[in-house]
């Protein structure tokens, strides 16, 4: 989680920088402080009223979208340091609603994605979104707007290139790596020519202990598309993922099928990293997948089992994070929870293989 304090005056003395480099010390890894400092308004003939708008004007200017307010006001509640602990423990606790959603909604699109041999797809929209997260962020707009417009972007401009692979020489591998590498230098290239700040460690691990109603509600409605996805176009998948070529023989739309899935998995990488950060996300599409399919007598069982082992791993980790032992961001944890999958997926086909 993000703390950004807001105070007005440019100027301070050297004993408040110390005593603020001091208190700065003191915040755990999880919890990033930051002093963001606004312009003190010119005193003049004004009223007072008027001086404290247009400061509270700038400070308002300085807070990011959605994020949750504490205004400190000498008229407001007196609230000692134990009582303001314990609401940030609260908050840091309203975003476990956002990893289990998320945890079960990156494995189902990642099975999806794995049985059609294209999950690098996923590892595409999540670095091509850096061009509309620049941009978002020059004209003042949601960063997730611009996002989610600059994934889908990448994504189709991939599936527009690509030429399905029938050659067996690596088409599309290719065509997903250059743009993948466009996207992403185009990004790099933005952010110094707009003369603006991204917090890349925020792009590659999130801030899942600072998910907003929002976050929560793009990613209900990435669920919403994938669960749609999978009940009305469910057997085409299977058919699709089985035998590419007999499905185009037997007349289903393959392009417009693969469109498709680019276009759910586009929006659900994107709605997923604005909380939790492109390391969770692949890696949530990924190590879940591989163990479920393991073994599965089907896609829909190898889709639940995808789903509900994400959605354990998530809880897991998030409710590890906060443990004051522990102590640490909760979405590189569950990256690495999920990297320890990898070994139980190797274990489990090597059995199958055995028994059979």
């Amino acid at each position: 989680m993000k703390l950004l304090i807001v105070a007005v005056g440019l100027r301070v003395p050297d004993w408040a920088q110390t005593a603020w480099d001091d208190y700065a010390k003191r915040f755990p890894p999880e919890l990033k402080i930051e002093l963001k400092a606004v312009k003190t308004e010119p005193r003049g003939s004004r009223s007072l009223d008027t001086l404290l708008a247009a400061e509270r004007s700038r400070i308002e200017a300085a807070l990011p979208k959605g994020c949750r307010v504490v205004a400190l006001d000498e008229r407001g509640t007196a609230m000692t340091t134990v009582v303001l602990a314990d609401k940030l423990r609260h908050w840091q606790l309203d975003a476990d609603d956002v990893a289990l959603v998320i945890g079960g909604l990156c494995p189902l699109a990642g099975t999806l994605l794995l049985v059609q041999r294209r999950l690098f797809l996923a590892n595409l929209v999540s670095h091509a979104v850096l061009p509309g997260l620049a941009l978002a962020l020059a004209l003042r707009l949601d960063p997730g707007l611009g996002g989610v417009i600059s994934g889908l972007a990448g994504a189709l401009l991939a599936e527009r290139l690509s030429r399905g692979d029938r050659s067996g020489e690596g088409g599309d591998e290719a065509v997903l790596n250059t743009v993948l590498a466009g996207f992403l230098g185009l990004g790099v290239l933005l952010i110094p020519l707009l003369h603006i700040r991204v917090d890349l460690e925020a792009v590659l691990f999130g801030d899942l202990l600072a998910a907003t109603p929002a976050d929560l509600l793009r990613s209900l409605l990435a669920l919403a598309a994938v669960l749609a996805l999978i009940a009305l176009r469910y057997s085409h998948y299977v058919y699709l993922g089985v035998d590419p070529l007999g499905a185009a023989g037997a007349g289903l739309p393959v392009q417009r099928l693969r469109l498709l899935l680019t276009l759910v998995t586009a929006f659900t990488v994107v709605s997923a990293m604005t909380a939790v950060g492109v390391v969770l996300v692949i890696a949530l599409m990924g190590a879940p997948a591989l163990v479920a399919l393991a073994g599965a007598s089907s896609l829909r069982q190898a889709l639940w089992r995808s789903a509900l082992l994400g959605i354990a791993i998530s809880g897991v980790g998030f409710l590890l994070a906060i443990q004051p032992l522990v102590n640490l961001p909760p979405g590189p944890l569950i990256g690495v929870l999920c990297m320890g999958l990898l070994p139980l997926a190797v274990w489990r086909e090597r059995f199958l293989s055995a028994r059979r």
